[in-house]
């Protein structure tokens, strides 16, 4: 597909051991599961470009592992040996994810020289300033959605380029409009909470994406707000009066950690394991988020939005997690009213199910002036982008993947 990295021993080892693996683009979302950007575009991949060499990589105790063979996915299991096989003769790295485990798996240590590119799909949209994470990261392309992330990712104190930052959109927005299209307004039955992680309530990965809880967690400010949010008798009123049901989607970094909480019975429990993300935004009437980019997916299809930051300064304070205040500011460009307290959002969440199942000025025309493309063929330009930023003839460099 338009270049030939140059042969090593175990280049040459690996093609001997593995030949079906031999120039493969592996595709990755989480090491624990998928339900992402990597998994759109594989399956655009094996629709529209049959020659290229595409394979998915997950851990084989993952509950989609069993969802994905029975579609027919080419599954690579994470941290095994074919998945060694598989990185010494891979041109393509394509991941929703930029972690160690994927970038860097221990399985990849025997490898003098990493032969790939790698290409960052994003999990979601950069809002916050991200750059002394990102800084240290070498991807060769660079997946954006809106105009601003694009521009913001470019400029200092980003030091990548517009070489490698495109703006595509996410391949798993495609699929996300098809649905919402489809989906009439009286499916749209759902209020759907989805609260984003805390990093300083969890305790560190591993050789992958789990982690654990810090002992203090259910007494958290965070698991108090939401929690009240949860079981608060106005919002309870509103929902039923509107014929919504409640949900709550917690981040795939905390779900796990949330079992032990009890929550009233009328809210219901996802997990991004067991449910298709799309699906759910798009039988959305309402979607409630904290600092989540799910807010942007939200907003692409035109779903009602309210942002609930009762930990603002903690958050964004660049010691307690991983970003800055970035170039998105909520209350001026976001998408729905901005709440900091637990009655304020009780409030104005009850005010936004009163309102509609629409997103009502200023965040209409702010939704308009962000999604410039909203026309199901993000897939098609990613993969346009990365066989674009593939000279012919030309080695990864030693850097390149890292």
């Amino acid at each position: 597909m338009g270049r030939t990295p140059r042969t090593t021993w175990a280049t040459r080892l690996a093609r001997a051991l593995a030949p079906e693996l031999h120039a493969c683009w592996l595709l990755m979302d989480r090491d624990t599961e998928a339900h992402d950007n990597a998994e759109h575009l594989y399956r655009y991949l094996r629709a529209e470009h049959p020659e290229i060499n595409a394979w998915f990589v997950l851990d084989r105790r993952s509950p989609d592992w069993t969802r994905l063979a029975a579609e027919g996915f080419r599954l690579v299991a994470h941290g095994s040996s074919r998945h060694a096989l598989a990185l010494a003769q891979c041109h393509e790295l394509v991941s929703s994810q930029i972690d160690h485990y994927v970038v860097s798996p221990p399985i990849m240590l025997w490898l003098r020289r990493r032969p790939w590119w790698f290409t960052w799909l994003q999990h979601g949209v950069i809002q916050s300033d991200l750059s002394g994470w990102l800084n240290t990261k070498r991807p060769r392309t660079v997946v954006t959605t809106t105009p601003a992330e694009h521009a913001s990712l470019t400029r200092p104190p980003y030091t990548w380029t517009s070489r490698e930052v495109v703006l595509t959109g996410q391949p798993r927005h495609d699929a996300l409009v098809r649905k919402a299209a489809q989906t009439p307004d009286t499916e749209r039955t759902l209020l759907v909470v989805m609260p984003t992680w805390r990093k300083w309530l969890l305790q560190g990965a591993g050789t992958g994406n789990e982690r654990s809880a810090r002992p203090d967690f259910l007494d958290s400010p965070y698991v108090r707000n939401w929690s009240g949010l949860l079981d608060s008798p106005t919002v309870r009123d509103a929902v039923e009066r509107h014929g919504l049901e409640m949900v709550l989607l917690p981040h795939p970094n905390m779900g796990p950690h949330l079992s032990a909480l009890r929550l009233p019975s009328h809210v219901r429990v996802l997990s991004y394991s067991d449910v298709d993300v799309q699906d759910v935004l798009a039988r959305a009437a309402h979607v409630v988020t904290d600092y989540s980019s799910t807010a942007f997916d939200a907003a692409l299809v035109d779903r009602p939005v309210l942002y609930f930051q009762f930990d603002a300064e903690e958050f964004h304070s660049g010691t307690q997690h991983i970003g800055r205040p970035g170039y998105f500011d909520y209350e001026r460009d976001g998408f729905g009213p901005v709440a900091s307290t637990l009655p304020e959002a009780e409030r104005l969440l009850a005010a936004l199910v009163e309102a509609g199942r629409s997103p009502s000025e200023p965040y209409a025309t702010r939704i308009a002036q962000t999604f410039t493309r909203r026309d199901g063929h993000a897939c098609e330009r990613v993969v346009a982008e990365i066989l674009a930023h593939r000279p012919l003839d030309a080695p990864a460099p030693a850097g390149a993947a890292r």
